[in-house]
């Protein structure tokens, strides 16, 4: 064994052993430090930067763990905060509250752990549903149907950031 191996094998050993607290207290710190990144301008040096959806990755991901009511605070709080800058005042607050719920809900319905295709799929599943529901509080908002194109480079972001983190 090479000691990179080493050593992510003790980063693995060591995080089984922490406390739900810690958990949820260094993905509050993750979720906060992109969120707010998220906030950035569009636009850095003439490219346009997309940041993901933390809010929603952050509940799809701990409504997986079952970490029970612990973080609802975090992503009703962390909701409000996007909504300052981006959307109609509730909606990502909803949107995460609802994807924490699903998530919750089809992690524990499904055994993720014995099949790598639901363990891949389902968490696509949960922030899909949150990024249409967000989705559909805009359309709500503005009266008409909104534009789901707009949503596609943050839902790929979001993605690619959820599927790191698992």
């Amino acid at each position: 064994m090479s000691r990179s191996e080493n050593l992510f094998q003790s980063v693995i050993s060591y995080w089984a052993r922490t406390s739900v607290l810690s958990r949820l207290g260094l993905g509050a710190v993750v979720m906060i430090c992109f969120g707010l990144s998220g906030l950035t301008p569009d636009y850095i040096f003439g490219f346009e930067v997309v940041w993901p959806l933390m809010g929603l990755v952050a509940a799809a991901g701990w409504g997986r763990s079952g970490l029970a009511f612990g973080p609802l605070l975090l992503l009703v709080v962390f909701g409000f905060a996007q909504d300052i800058s981006q959307a109609p005042w509730g909606s990502h607050g909803l949107a995460n509250l609802l994807t924490f719920g699903f998530s919750a809900l089809v992690f524990q319905t499904f055994d993720a752990d014995r099949n790598p295709l639901l363990k891949l799929g389902l968490p696509m599943l949960c922030l899909t549903s949150g990024v249409l529901i967000l989705w559909l509080t805009a359309s709500m908002a503005s009266g008409q149907l909104a534009r789901l194109t707009s949503l596609l480079a943050p839902y790929l972001s979001s993605l690619l950031c959820l599927y790191l983190m698992l």
